[in-house]
């Protein structure tokens, strides 16, 4: 008779995230929870398992990691940079190298010019797909978080947008709400 493989304990995100240690737990309660393996997780992010073994651990505190870094991580996560704030507790001081790059509104790279309405134009890299398909060079004009339009973008985790019928639900993890497609302009190539 051969004993099982015995199960890891789940890691219990903190209540409250103080130190290196409980940022360590925080993440790796998230990496469980999105049955994420730290090695794939290390490998997508591209810090070496050993580096992550420190940060999980808590001797090196993530809130302390170098921008480039922070921005690997960040882009590993799939999530805004303000929500990986508060999942990993990175306190206020950190928060200006704890960041990435990524468009608007997943991090703080340069966002598209908005109008004085809040609406902002943006060139489609990739084809539009969902209740709306457009081809890549089409101008999209979006309307921030208004929900009034019969089409909502979303921005997913790889960068790509895409269009839902107002009020479906979107559960799509990492999926972050632009605003309402105000208009399309499509460009000669």
């Amino acid at each position: 008779m051969t004993d099982a493989p015995r199960k890891r304990p789940r890691a219990v995100r903190p209540a409250e995230i103080l130190t290196a240690a409980d940022r360590g737990l925080a993440l790796k309660a998230w990496l469980q929870h999105h049955k994420i393996g730290i090695s794939d997780f290390a490998i997508n992010a591209g810090i070496s398992r050993a580096g992550m073994s420190r940060y999980l651990s808590g001797k090196t505190d993530i809130a302390e990691i170098q921008q480039d870094t922070a921005d690997r991580l960040l882009r590993a996560m799939g999530v805004s940079d303000e929500d990986a704030w508060a999942l990993l507790g990175i306190p206020t001081t950190a928060r200006s190298t704890f960041r990435s790059f990524r468009p608007y509104p997943l991090g703080h790279g340069s966002m598209p010019a908005a109008t004085e309405h809040g609406a902002l134009s943006v060139r489609l890299d990739a084809p539009l797909f969902g209740s709306v398909s457009l081809p890549v060079g089409a101008i999209l004009r979006i309307e921030l978080h208004n929900p009034r339009y019969e089409h909502q973008i979303y921005r997913l985790r790889d960068d790509r947008l895409f269009a839902v019928v107002s009020g479906t639900p979107m559960d799509a993890s990492g999926a972050v709400l632009l605003g309402g497609l105000a208009g399309v302009d499509f460009v000669a190539r």
